[in-house]
């Protein structure tokens, strides 16, 4: 479960350009909320674990071995394997899901989502709470960018009234941060992500 107003997501890869690459595209579709932090060796992967306790953690596996999947653990930091070549699957099996720097962003994104709503599309009719019209027209409206103010000032509700949907959509999916809304209202299909980029 995500309890933090911002999403922390962890890169390590010795790879400048690597790193960069995946921080840029990640950027480009969640402005807002998210935190980055790169590693480009074990001892800054093991301090920023220590320090930042990151909510995601995106790693080679054939250069960081098994001292990430130790590290990560201690932290409880969801794990996704960035694979570059074909990967024997013992060491992939400490991980919680894996990407390849030829997936595009679209799949970067959702597996990304997967791993951070514990609710799926197909479970959502077995939540007790399911999310009601209003509050995924206030998803939309925070994957959008919008201040809680604004939303209010758009919907013509109080400010106090958009808090509580907030805290409730917060509870039922259990994302509390701008940037885990926005992930979850583009897979769910209630934003476009050219929507969010203009």
């Amino acid at each position: 479960m995500i309890t933090t107003e911002t999403l922390k997501i962890l890169i390590a890869d010795p790879s400048d350009i690597v790193r960069a690459g995946i921080t840029g595209i990640l950027r480009r579709i969640v402005r807002k909320g998210v935190t980055f932090f790169e590693a480009a060796t074990p001892e800054d992967l093991e301090k920023l674990l220590k320090n930042y306790n990151p909510d995601i953690l995106i790693a080679n596996p054939t250069y960081w071995g098994k001292a990430v999947v130790v590290n990560a653990n201690s932290v409880r930091v969801k794990k996704i394997a960035l694979i570059y070549a074909p990967v024997a699957d013992e060491v992939l099996g400490d991980f919680d899901d894996r990407i390849s720097i030829f997936d595009n962003y679209r799949t970067v994104i959702s597996k990304i989502e997967q791993l951070l709503v514990t609710k799926s599309d197909s479970d959502a009719s077995t939540l007790s709470e399911p999310i009601s019209a209003r509050e995924k027209e206030i998803i939309t409206l925070v994957a959008k960018g919008l201040t809680n103010k604004e939303i209010a000032d758009k919907l013509f509700l109080s400010l106090h009234t958009v808090i509580t949907h907030r805290r409730n959509v917060a509870r039922k999916l259990e994302v509390r941060s701008a940037a885990g809304l926005t992930v979850y209202a583009i897979v769910n299909k209630l934003i476009s992500i050219e929507e969010i980029k203009n």
